[in-house]
C-alpha cells in the first residue's frame, strides 16, 4: 500500500511540474507591436527538448486554429525574439502556444498586437480609418475598437403621398 501511495504522489508531482510552465510575455498587460522586435518569454520548467511557438486566436487551447508558426524546433531557452508581420489576420485577441518535443504545451494570456494594417485590427489598439462611400467621405478614429460604418440611401416619399396596399392572394 505504501508503494502504491508513493507512486501516486510521484505521478502528481510529475504532472504538477509539467503544467508549471507559463508564458510571461506577451501578456494581457504587455502586448506586441507589429514590425518590431518583441520578446516571447516563458518558464522552461516542465518543457523538454526543442520547442515550437504558434500564434493562435485568443482563447485557443491547441494549435488546430494556428494563425502562423512563430518558430519551430528552437531551444527551450525561455526566450525568443519575434517580429510579427503587420499583415497578421484580424482577431479580437491572440495567444501563443508553446509545444515541446513530448507534446506538452503551455499557452499565454490573451494579448493584443498593435500596428496591424487597417482591417487587421485587434482590441486595445488605436487606429485611423477613412471610408469613402459615394459622394460622402467619413473619417473615424477610435482607440479601443474597430468601427464599421454603413451608409444606406432610400428614396424619400413626399408629404401627403398615398400608399396603395394590394391584398395578397391566398
Amino acid at each position: 500500500m505504501h508503494f502504491k501511495l508513493s507512486r501516486c504522489v510521484l505521478a502528481v508531482f510529475t504532472l504538477a511540474s509539467t503544467i508549471s510552465a507559463s508564458i510571461h510575455r506577451p501578456s494581457k498587460n504587455r502586448g506586441c507591436a507589429a514590425e518590431q522586435n518583441n520578446a516571447v518569454e516563458w518558464d522552461t520548467a516542465g518543457l523538454s527538448g526543442l520547442v515550437s511557438l504558434h500564434l493562435c486566436p485568443g482563447g485557443a487551447t491547441d494549435i488546430s486554429q494556428s494563425i502562423s508558426v512563430i518558430a519551430i524546433s528552437v531551444a527551450n531557452s525561455g526566450s525568443y525574439n519575434w517580429r510579427p508581420s503587420r499583415s497578421i489576420k484580424s482577431h479580437k485577441s491572440f495567444t501563443i502556444i508553446i509545444i515541446d518535443s513530448t507534446s506538452h504545451s503551455v499557452s499565454s494570456e490573451d494579448f493584443g498586437i498593435s500596428g496591424l494594417e487597417t482591417g487587421s485590427m485587434t482590441s486595445r489598439q488605436g487606429y485611423n480609418a477613412i471610408t469613402t462611400s459615394g459622394m460622402k467621405t467619413v473619417h473615424e478614429a477610435a482607440s479601443t475598437q474597430m468601427a464599421v460604418t454603413h451608409e444606406t440611401a432610400a428614396p424619400m416619399m413626399p408629404e401627403n403621398s398615398v400608399v396603395v396596399e394590394h391584398p395578397m392572394a391566398t
